[in-house]
């Protein structure tokens, strides 16, 4: 860590869930993982509930629905060509 355990004490709040709260959208993973994690994802067993509502502007709806149905990223830079 960067800092030592006193400043981590009195900084970063001791819990257990992560809070979603700030997250513009979210999707349960439902593909497989690879074989070395299967030891760990059988150990913890996560049960996974996202928030109800996620806040979002309209914009950031537009946006989200014009990357997923036509696989375009407005504002996008890519400096790579993509290999198939």
């Amino acid at each position: 860590l960067w800092h030592d355990d006193e400043w981590v004490e009195k900084n970063i709040p001791d819990v257990n869930e992560f809070d979603f709260s700030k997250i513009d959208s979210i999707a349960k993973f439902v593909e497989t993982h690879p074989e070395v994690m299967s030891g760990r994802i059988a150990k913890y067993n996560w049960n996974f509930t996202p928030p109800v509502k996620i806040k979002r502007s309209w914009m950031d709806a537009l946006l989200d629905f014009m990357e997923k149905t036509a696989k375009i990223c407005v504002g996008e830079y890519r400096n790579f060509i993509r290999v198939k």
